[in-house]
């Protein structure tokens, strides 16, 4: 990622840092603790945004599998 960021991809970037918290205590009291994590966690280098130019978290063993099919292989 470039040191200079446009101002779009630095909200974006943002608003993932804010997403990527976990969840309250309040909220596990609330729900008798039936909710006991932020199931959407992402940690920086195990899993990926995915955005435009960087590698797709998903893409690993779907699109090897989706090439064989379509290729016949």
């Amino acid at each position: 990622m470039p040191s200079h960021k446009t101002f779009r991809i630095k909200k974006k970037l943002a608003k993932k840092m804010r997403q990527n918290r976990p969840i309250p205590h309040w909220i596990r009291m609330r729900t008798d603790n039936t909710i006991r994590y932020n199931a959407k966690r992402r940690h920086w280098r195990r899993t990926k945004l995915g955005g435009k130019g960087e590698a797709n978290p998903l893409c690993g063993r779907l699109c090897i599998r989706r090439i064989r099919e379509n290729t016949g292989r």
